[in-house]
C-alpha cells in the first residue's frame, strides 16, 4: 500500500511551546485523525491522511476537502474513495465515516457514528474578520511521519503521531482565495486540522500551501462556512442566532447558559405482557412500539441508550432503536424499540412480559429570543 505525497498540512511540536499547553489541551479532545483510501485504475491502492475537528456531541465533524480530492487527482475515482476516521487517539477504533457535504472553500462536513456518550466539540468564533487578526494562534493535529527509508530514501514505513504549534495571522489584508496567511509551519498529515485563539475558539481550517514550491502556509476562516456549518442539524455556533449573541456583552456566559437552557436529557418506561396460554396450545404473543418524540424545536442528540428489563423467564424482546428524521429538516425526532413478550407454547403455559426504558439527551438547534434574553438576564445577574 502506498501513501500519497500530497500537499497536507501539519504542525509540528516546539520546545518554546511547553509554556503555553492550555490552547492544546482545551481542543485535544475534539481531534480525529482522517485517513482516505481508493483505488487508481490499475488497481492500486492509495491512501492519505489529515485531521478534523468535531463540531457537534452528535458527530458531525470539519476537514479539509483535499484529503478526498488529491486522491482522485491521483487516478481515483471519486465514488471509489473511502473516508475513515479516529476519534481523540491514534490508537483508537477506526471507523468509516460519511461525507455530509463539501464545497469549494476546500471545507468538507463529516459525519460519524453514533456514540453513547456523545462526541466532543470545539467553539467556533464564525463571525472572525480582520479584527480579529491579532495576536497568536494555535494549531495541533496528526502527522504521518516517515520513520523508516529503504536505500534511496523513500519512505517505506510510517506512522501517524500528534503535533502542535503556535504562530500568527501574518496576512489579513491580501486574502487569496478565501485564504489567510499564517506563520503556523504545515506539514503533512494535518490538513484540516482546526487553528485556534488561545481560550480554544476554533477560527479557521488548516489548509497548507496553494501552489507546489510556495512556502507560505494557509488556513481558511471558519467564516466562509458558515452557511453550511450553520444549516446541520445540529446546536452549532454558527447559527444567526448564535452570531448575534457575540456581539453582546459577556457573549461567552451567554453561550455556556444557552448550552445549559437548551440541551435536556429524557427517560421514558414501558412495558409489554403476554398472558399465560389456559387450556389452548399456542402461545399469546403481545408487542408494541416504545418511541420517544422530541418536542417541536427539539432534537435527538447522539445515540438513544436502551436499559433492557429482564424479560419473565426470558420470554421477551427488544428491536434495535429505529430514529426518524423530521421532514425537510435532518434532524432527528423520534427513536423507536418494538417490545415483544410471548406465554410458553403448551397448555396452561406461563405468559411473557418485556420491560425497556429509553434514555438520552434533545437539544434545541436554534435557541429562540426568548432563550437568549433569559441567558444574557443570567449573565447580568453573575456580573
Amino acid at each position: 500500500m502506498r501513501a500519497v505525497a500530497l500537499c497536507f498540512l501539519l504542525v509540528f511540536s516546539c520546545g518554546a511551546e511547553s509554556a503555553v499547553a492550555n490552547p492544546h489541551e482545551r481542543i485535544a479532545s475534539s481531534l480525529i485523525v482522517i485517513r482516505a483510501e481508493g483505488k487508481d485504475k490499475t488497481g492500486r491502492t492509495l491512501e492519505a491522511y489529515g485531521t478534523g475537528f468535531i463540531i457537534s456531541t452528535g458527530g458531525f465533524a470539519v476537514s479539509a476537502d483535499h484529503v478526498k480530492t488529491d486522491l482522485m487527482k491521483e487516478g481515483v475515482p471519486e465514488s471509489d474513495i473511502k473516508l475513515f476516521a479516529r476519534y481523540q487517539d491514534v490508537t483508537a477504533s477506526e471507523q468509516e465515516v460519511k461525507e455530509a457535504g463539501s464545497g469549494a472553500d476546500d471545507i468538507i462536513i463529516l459525519k460519524l457514528n453514533r456514540r453513547a456518550s456523545g462526541y466532543s466539540p470545539v467553539k467556533l468564533m464564525c463571525t472572525f474578520g480582520e479584527s480579529h487578526a491579532s495576536g497568536p494562534v494555535y494549531t495541533s493535529g496528526f502527522h504521518n511521519a516517515c520513520i523508516e527509508y529503504n536505500s534511496s530514501k523513500i519512505c517505506i514505513k510510517s506512522q501517524v503521531v500528534y503535533t502542535s504549534s503556535s504562530g500568527e495571522i501574518t496576512s489579513s489584508d491580501a486574502i487569496e482565495f478565501n485564504r489567510w496567511a499564517t506563520s503556523l509551519s504545515f506539514s503533512g498529515g494535518n490538513s484540516g486540522s482546526p487553528v485556534y485563539r488561545e481560550d480554544g475558539t476554533v477560527i479557521g481550517v488548516a489548509k497548507g500551501t496553494l501552489r507546489s514550491g510556495d512556502r507560505i502556509n494557509y488556513f481558511t476562516p471558519i467564516t466562509f462556512a458558515r452557511s453550511r456549518i450553520g444549516n446541520l442539524p445540529i446546536q452549532s455556533a454558527c447559527s444567526a442566532v448564535r452570531d448575534a449573541v457575540e456581539s453582546v456583552v459577556r457573549s461567552d456566559c451567554i453561550a455556556e447558559n444557552l448550552a445549559s437552557t437548551t440541551k435536556r436529557s429524557f427517560e421514558i418506561k414501558d412495558s409489554v405482557r403476554a398472558p399465560g396460554t389456559g387450556p389452548q396450545t399456542t402461545s399469546r404473543v403481545e408487542w408494541k412500539d416504545v418511541c420517544y418524540q422530541a418536542p417541536n424545536g427539539w432534537a435527538i442528540d447522539g445515540q438513544v441508550e436502551v436499559i433492557r428489563g429482564e424479560p419473565n423467564g426470558g420470554r421477551g424482546s427488544i428491536s434495535a432503536v429505529t430514529y426518524q428524521d423530521a421532514p425537510n429538516s435532518g434532524r432527528t425526532t423520534r427513536a423507536c424499540v418494538t417490545i415483544k413478550a410471548w406465554s410458553q407454547d403448551q397448555p396452561f403455559g406461563a405468559g411473557g412480559w418485556q420491560g425497556v426504558t429509553l434514555r438520552g439527551q434533545i437539544i434545541k438547534p436554534v435557541p429562540d429570543e426568548q432563550d437568549i434574553q433569559v441567558a444574557a438576564t443570567q449573565c447580568k445577574v453573575q456580573r
